[in-house]
């Protein structure tokens, strides 16, 4: 079984030299450690543990990021940190998963940190339910089939909403 963790990165300031840039403001913080609790007692529930963790590499992402895995004490697991993710839908995901196959392939649980409206479509195409993510929001899918990652993004619609974390 397959295990995707999608989570948009957690609140901003709205200033910043660019997008790009912003970083997250103090109540955005409190969010991220408080969300990542939150998956940590799912995570544990369900005897499940993060294999490896693809995050876009804007700033607010980046901190999300740092706070989430420090919080769930899993700095060490295998990560790349990708502009790719910026904006990023399905088909970017999907390009993501095809260009670190060989990382990804023997893997049952992978958690991807990225942006609106982006995760919130990647969600809901997934699982043929209508997801919005609100900042540092955490959504659980699982799908039952043995296909690579990349060929199970195929199967819009048949991924299991296991938990959606607010």
């Amino acid at each position: 079984m397959k295990n995707l963790i999608l989570m948009r990165h957690s609140d901003t300031s709205p200033y910043g030299a660019t997008d790009f840039e912003r970083k997250l403001t103090e109540k955005g913080v409190v969010k991220a450690k408080s969300m990542a609790m939150k998956l940590d007692s799912y995570l544990e529930k369900n005897r499940l543990i993060i294999d490896f963790i693809f995050s876009s590499s804007a700033i607010r992402a980046k901190e999300t990021y740092e706070f989430t895995t420090c919080m769930l004490q899993i700095e060490d697991t295998p990560k790349v940190i990708t502009q790719s993710l910026y904006m990023a839908g399905l088909k970017e995901l999907k390009t993501l998963f095809i260009n670190y196959q060989d990382e990804i392939k023997n893997i049952d649980t992978l958690m991807v940190i990225a942006h609106n409206n982006g995760i919130s479509k990647i969600a809901s195409r997934l699982s043929d339910t209508s997801i919005y993510f609100s900042t540092a929001n955490i959504a659980i899918l699982s799908f039952d089939e043995e296909l690579s990652w990349r060929k199970a993004l195929d199967f819009e619609g048949n991924w299991e909403l296991e938990y959606f974390i607010r």
